[in-house]
């Protein structure tokens, strides 16, 4: 597959997949996702709820093909963001996945970054000092993110949701209410 080769020789310095962004975060450059298959269900979303289980299940699906025993570290408050196109504010949540133990081997690192490009990522990849760093960053949407850092004693999964219509304060009352 001509994604997957992209990816294998992108292992030193952010490569490109698809289009012409990959995303620069701070001093980790990131992470994993998808873009030669079918695009992934990004939206538009109903609800931020719907936003919110959309990236739950896609951090869920990577932890699956990482394998290993992950401890969950999502948060349920929403937080502020600004809709794509437009001065409004909008909801999203974000999720984190921690993996202890050594990292990962490059089989796995690529079959994750190859699911998330038959989803619809651009991908870029990265070494870091010792982590292997996978972005992946949604055209269309370029709040829904997933990240993924591999290191020599940890290994992170997480990722931000779609931002998408809605008030954060009304979503911080849902949670609340959820929460008792």
């Amino acid at each position: 597959m001509a994604c997957q080769a992209l990816i294998r020789a992108a292992a030193v310095s952010v490569e490109r997949v698809r289009a012409p962004r990959i995303v620069v975060l701070g001093a980790a450059i990131a992470m994993l996702v998808t873009g030669c298959a079918a695009p992934a269900d990004t939206g538009p979303f109903d609800s931020p709820l719907q936003s919110q289980a959309k990236l739950l299940a896609m951090l869920d699906e990577a932890q699956e093909l990482a394998g290993g025993q992950w401890e969950s570290r999502d948060s349920a408050s929403p937080v502020s963001c600004a809709l794509p196109g437009s001065d409004d504010d909008g909801v999203t949540f974000t999720g984190r996945r921690e993996r202890p133990g050594p990292g990962m081997d490059e089989t796995e690192i690529v079959a994750i970054a190859d699911r998330l490009v038959e989803q619809g990522f651009e991908v870029g990849r990265a070494e870091i000092g010792p982590f292997q760093n996978v972005r992946g960053v949604m055209p269309d949407n370029e709040a829904l993110y997933v990240l993924l850092e591999a290191g020599s004693d940890i290994t992170t999964l997480s990722g931000q949701a779609a931002c998408v219509p809605g008030d954060v304060n009304v979503e911080l009352d849902r949670v609340k209410d959820e929460l008792g």
